[in-house]
């Protein structure tokens, strides 16, 4: 009697991480000795029920990840290694290149959790979407989750892969519908700068909800950055945007995707299409109403003879 079959489970060392493992499960096929076989086709016929599974599938692999480590490495291997920003240590790679300094920004993680909440969704959309070339890109306390390395911020491939992305749906919802392209060098250095212009890769549009003209360029720069720095402190996502005689406060970054187009008839009759404010800027002008002229409420006068505090705007960052 030939030894029963058996499944056997081995370990070997993951070569994603050093504390990592990967456990591989392979089935050991035992076939009969010779002498039972009873002629040709049954010799056939036994080769070919015990050869198939090794040849289709006898062996899978499934990788135990442990550590961040073992994400971020991965990760890395999907893109071509000259455009890699970040080693698999983490630290900056010298071969980055300019002719591939962009990618898309899918979402940005930051808190304790972070790591492993970037890594997670990096895993979601990789197995449960078949998204490609995802990777993870740490920058002081954030990681941002990105797609993908390309020439230039209108490549075909860039826009392809941008468009495909924000039509990925997750949880039910379409929540990467207003993603865009960012600039890895710009990302690097200006991640936690308080100035939009810095910021304008992300998105060419802010909210603004206060300007500042105090006499002196000098002076309303000054007061334009604090108020940012105050409002960035108690969690919005804000900014301070200079111009030649004022400065002023905006805070979010919207993209051409927030802006709906609306068709409008002019005294003239012809009709034009003007742009009306999407959902994420219409939530965040509830928060933020009023733009503030000099740290006070500025009513302007209406047509019809009334006044009314002036509203918060989209503007465009150039």
């Amino acid at each position: 009697m030939h030894e029963p079959d058996r499944l056997r489970d081995c370990f070997i060392q993951d070569p994603f991480t050093t504390s990592g493992r990967s456990k591989k499960s392979c089935a050991k096929f035992s076939a009969p000795p010779p002498s039972e076989w009873e002629g040709g086709l049954s010799r056939l016929a036994v080769l070919l029920i015990w050869g198939l599974p090794l040849l289709f599938g006898g062996c899978y692999e499934r990788v135990v990840y442990d550590t961040f480590d073992g994400y971020r490495q991965m990760s890395m291997a999907d893109g071509p290694s000259p455009g890699s920003p970040t080693r698999p240590d983490g630290t900056a790679d010298p071969r980055l290149t300019r002719d591939r300094d962009w990618s898309i920004l899918i979402e940005t993680f930051t808190g304790e959790k972070a790591r492993p909440e970037a890594a997670n969704l990096m895993q979601r959309l990789r197995y449960e979407k078949a998204i490609p070339d995802l990777w993870v890109k740490p920058v002081g306390e954030q990681f941002h989750l990105m797609r993908g390395r390309y020439a230039s911020r209108d490549a075909p491939p860039a826009l392809r892969d941008l468009e495909q992305t924000r039509m990925v749906p997750l949880d039910g919802e379409r929540r990467f519908g207003s993603i865009e392209l960012a600039r890895l060098s710009t990302m690097a250095a200006n991640s936690d700068s308080l100035d939009a212009r810095m910021h304008q890769d992300r998105g060419p549009y802010s909210l603004q909800v206060a300007v500042f003209e105090l006499g002196s360029p000098k002076t309303s720069r000054h007061a334009a950055e604090g108020k940012a720095a105050e409002l960035r402190k108690a969690g919005h996502e804000a900014f301070y945007y200079h111009g030649e005689s004022r400065s002023m406060v905006t805070v979010g970054l919207f993209s051409d995707k927030d802006r709906v187009p609306v068709k409008t008839t002019l005294p003239s009759g012809k009709e034009v299409f003007q742009y009306a404010y999407g959902p994420r800027i219409k939530t965040l002008q509830e928060e933020f109403p009023h733009n503030l002229v000099n740290g006070q409420l500025h009513h302007e006068q209406m047509p019809d003879g009334t006044k009314r505090p002036q509203a918060s705007s989209l503007i465009q960052i150039k």
